[in-house]
């Protein structure tokens, strides 16, 4: 559904005026936003009204388990750590409404203030995708409304819609990976660890990638790899 990249996007293009010295981790936390959330039955872009997400167990888990796998990462690409923490809030509300600790205002990083907007605006466009102009006004309506970003951040997406036609990038998934191609170009260069270093690390972590999956049979993975490991010793 394009929703991680048009995240990375928006969330990028934003951080590039507001807190460009994030800029590396923003984009792939954008990329990421939702890893956690792989297990449910239908993508989060399908629940783009809080309070049915607050009834769903698993809608609010996704932010928590997301920056428990993020949290691995670390071990093989050197410096994005930060991208947990911003993963971990990006469904804190300005107001204090969201989840998963009802953090609100200066309380949430810039980071998660990005990814929040730029999350919201492209579930809120989706709702009437066509005409593109249209969706665009209603989705940033409906984000000012909702007060789920401070007003800077809404003023800022306004400012960056205004400035070019998004059409492309919203309709064109060509031209989007094309962006997103440019702008890992741009970024800072990720440090790769040793990889023999950390197998047991990348094993682990696609374990809880896999088991994210089901919430019924979280943990068979590393279950499953640790019983021959007991049979030997």
């Amino acid at each position: 559904l394009y929703h991680g990249w048009q995240v990375a996007v928006w969330a990028s293009k934003m951080a590039e005026e507001a807190c460009p010295q994030q800029l590396t981790e923003i984009f792939y936390a954008g990329l990421l936003h939702d890893i956690g959330g792989i297990g449910l039955s239908d993508h989060i872009i399908h629940w783009p009204h809080l309070d049915d997400q607050l009834k769903n167990p698993e809608v609010r888990r996704h932010p928590y388990r997301g920056a428990q796998i993020i949290r691995m990462i670390p071990m093989i690409f050197k410096g994005l750590h930060h991208i947990a923490d911003m993963v971990l809030e990006h469904h804190e509300w300005w107001t204090g409404k969201g989840y998963p600790n009802g953090k609100s205002g200066d309380e949430i990083g810039m980071g998660a203030q990005l990814l929040r907007a730029a999350d919201a605006f492209d579930v809120y466009r989706r709702l009437h995708p066509e005409p593109v102009s249209e969706s665009v006004d209603s989705a940033l309506g409906r984000l000012a409304s909702s007060q789920e970003c401070s007003s800077q951040m809404v003023h800022l997406l306004k400012k960056l819609l205004g400035k070019e036609d998004p059409s492309a990038l919203l309709r064109d998934h060509e031209a989007l990976a094309d962006l997103i191609r440019q702008m890992q170009d741009r970024l800072r260069p990720l440090v790769l660890q040793d990889v023999s270093d950390t197998l047991e690390g990348v094993l682990l972590l696609f374990a809880k990638v896999i088991d994210a999956k089901h919430s019924y049979t979280a943990g068979h993975s590393e279950r499953i790899a640790h019983y021959p490991g007991i049979k030997l010793l």
